[in-house]
């Protein structure tokens, strides 16, 4: 999946916290566990340290009041795990979205799962980690869920397109790509909670199955720009073959 520096959606994703384990002692990073009270200790005894930089036991307690130990399981965004990775200082693991439940629910009914709940960028995170962690498992994991799910989305499509004919609309529907939401989670919730993605706001209208409203309320953000692609693809069709009658 190509990524793009000036790309909000990419900055988003990489936002997302993967678990990681130390390899070695890293001193005056013990903020990263995302503890007030540890940063707070570690600003206290950088000032002391500093009024008496000729006390090498100030220094020593700055140091290991701020140090991270070997084997210390920290939760890190993305793009700084990443880094870490390449420096050989930490080693990463598959963080919930994509645990051996997930997968054995993606394995039984890719449709029945609500990618939307495990993560916003659930397909982008997932080839990230692929390439970071050399998976095969994840890749195919990423390319047989979203083949199984395609299909259900295109069909979610005509059935939208069908119902915003002459409504100006999709129905209700939040379909935006995004950019605008934050990495960890969406306000528009897991299973149609907030404003413009609740079932009320289009499960009435077009009628779509209970089964079919659920899967569009849990799609995730790769496959909500899919979906939005089939609904415009929709749109200029109508327009087309209302130019040829």
């Amino acid at each position: 999946m190509d990524q793009s520096y000036w790309s909000i959606s990419d900055i988003l994703a990489d936002a997302t916290k993967i678990p990681c384990h130390f390899k070695i002692d890293v001193p005056g990073v013990a903020h990263l566990r995302g503890d007030p009270s540890v940063q707070a200790q570690q600003e206290q005894a950088s000032q002391s340290s500093s009024l008496s930089k000729s006390s090498a036991s100030s220094r020593q307690q700055y140091e290991a009041e701020g140090m991270i130990t070997k084997g210390t399981r920290v939760e890190l965004p993305y793009w700084l795990a990443e880094w870490l990775v390449l420096q050989d200082c930490v080693d990463v693991s598959l963080p919930k979205p994509y645990s051996q439940r997930v997968r054995n629910a993606l394995n039984a009914g890719p449709k029945s799962v609500q990618l939307r709940g495990q993560a916003n960028w659930w397909y982008a995170m997932g080839s990230r980690l692929g390439g970071l962690m050399d998976s095969e498992m994840i890749m195919e994991l990423l390319s047989s869920t979203y083949s199984a799910r395609l299909p259900t989305i295109y069909t979610s499509a005509q059935h939208l397109a069908s119902a915003s004919r002459g409504a100006g609309g999709a129905g209700g529907v939040d379909i935006g790509d995004g950019s605008s939401r934050s990495g960890g989670g969406s306000s528009s919730g897991g299973s149609g909670g907030g404003s413009g993605g609740g079932k009320a706001g289009f499960g009435t209208s077009v009628g779509m199955s209970a089964e079919m409203v659920d899967f569009v309320n849990g799609l995730e953000e790769t496959e909500k720009i899919a979906l939005k692609a089939a609904l415009d693809s929709a749109a200029a069709m109508r327009i087309y073959l209302a130019g040829k009658n």
